[in-house]
């Protein structure tokens, strides 16, 4: 199953997937650059979406996963 949330309350993201079948998490910035963070928990996913700023919680753990900047193209393969 894929989650996906746009209309985000937001000053840096416009929206955020995840698969829950892959562990991906697609982050969308307001840039209209997109990152790739592989093998996120579901519980560090939804602690994402309960955090008061998206943004500064996501800076926090970016580093504990791996991630790659990625095309649209490639966002859609994903999910």
């Amino acid at each position: 199953m894929i989650i996906t949330l746009t209309n985000i309350d937001s000053s840096i993201i416009s929206e955020i997937s995840y698969n829950q079948e892959t562990n991906k998490l697609i982050v969308e910035y307001l840039k209209e650059t997109k990152y790739e963070y592989s093998d996120v928990t579901e519980s560090a996913f939804f602690d994402i979406m309960n955090a008061d700023s998206k943004g500064k919680h996501i800076n926090l753990i970016k580093n504990d996963y791996e991630y790659e900047k990625i095309s649209d193209t490639k966002a859609e393969e994903v999910q």
